[in-house]
């Protein structure tokens, strides 16, 4: 089984979701990165990360089995 695991941070709680993920199949990880800054440079910061996340998802998602958001 493959799953893509999205997250903004990788808090303690949120590794130990990917350590539980991992132990049963494959996660690939993809960190959803926004600097906390002024209100324009965060708009761009999303805006950027979407576009990243775009990507990465078009890369690998066919072939996977499901999706875990953790925001």
């Amino acid at each position: 089984m493959r799953i893509l695991f999205v997250t903004q941070g990788f808090e303690s709680f949120v590794r130990e979701d990917v350590d539980h993920l991992r132990s049963f199949a494959d996660v690939e990880t993809f960190q959803f990165d926004v600097n906390k800054g002024s209100r324009g440079a965060n708009a761009l910061a999303v805006a950027s990360e979407a576009l990243r996340q775009r990507r990465w998802l078009a890369q690998h998602l066919p072939g996977a089995d499901a999706v875990y958001g953790w925001f």
